[in-house]
């Protein structure tokens, strides 16, 4: 979809929406640590998920999100803990050995096809997450700073 946008086969981008739907975090068995705020800090799981969305959204699209409206709510208060680690692992694995690809490389990016994340694609993450835990507590939407 991004190669389309970046040549024009999908026309102007005027608008972006959508969903995810998954059945994770949908039992009291279900748990990560992302749901203990202490850890997590105040913008939950989205840090987690909704990172990945609004990235989604604009690398496929171009445009900078610009507002968010938020609502963090609870659905599921209790959950059982598991004794046993979480098994994200190998996601990691992957992210990490793309960084270090990119850093043999001496900065020039392994990938000619699509552009990759970067520090800086990390923070404009923040400051949607940002965004959205203010949302989140005025009850309104709020722009990205």
């Amino acid at each position: 979809m991004a190669l389309r946008v970046r040549r024009g086969d999908a026309g102007a981008v005027r608008m972006a929406t959508g969903t995810w739907f998954q059945d994770w975090l949908s039992r009291d068995t279900d748990y990560t640590w992302r749901l203990i705020r202490a850890e997590s800090g105040d913008s939950n799981i989205s840090a987690d998920l909704g990172s990945h969305w609004f990235d989604l959204v604009q690398f496929a699209t171009g445009p900078r999100v610009t507002e968010v409206m938020a609502d963090f709510a609870t659905l599921i208060p209790v959950r059982k803990k598991p004794t046993h680690p979480l098994g994200y692992h190998d996601a990691m694995l992957n992210l990490m050995r793309d960084f270090y690809d990119v850093v043999k490389a001496d900065g020039k990016e392994p990938y000619r096809a699509l552009p990759r994340p970067t520090f800086r694609t990390g923070y404009e993450e923040m400051r949607i997450l940002k965004a959205g835990v203010e949302s989140n507590r005025k009850r309104a939407w709020v722009k990205v700073a």
